[in-house]
């Protein structure tokens, strides 16, 4: 959720329009949901899936999973998530240092 804020935070900024920005978020939410497979087969997309909870819910309720396989799908991608909100603010906190852009609409002095 903290890459979710992360991210809509720089996309508000950015777009300046609440509903683009909520549209974004939930296409990328529902995206994740409905085609979870490649983010679970590729590792580069893994550390973007918002929800490998979710993946375990689909192995069934009688399979036991490794250790390694938790540590691949789960521990890694959140901590590169976390690396990922925390550049997220950072850069959302410096765009918001020129507020008059939010109030006019435009950077003209």
């Amino acid at each position: 959720m903290t890459w979710f804020v992360g991210a809509g935070m720089c996309i508000a900024i950015i777009t300046i329009n609440s509903v683009v920005n909520g549209a974004i978020l939930a296409a990328l939410w529902l995206i994740e949901l409905l085609y979870w497979g490649p983010f679970h087969d590729n590792g580069w997309l893994r550390a973007f899936y918002m929800f490998p909870t979710v993946m375990w819910i689909y192995q069934g309720d009688t399979v036991s999973l490794p250790a390694w396989y938790f540590q691949l799908v789960w521990l890694i991608p959140h901590l590169e998530q976390l690396a990922m909100a925390f550049l997220l603010l950072l850069a959302g906190w410096f765009l918001l240092q020129h507020t008059e852009h939010l109030l006019k609409g435009t950077t003209t002095e």
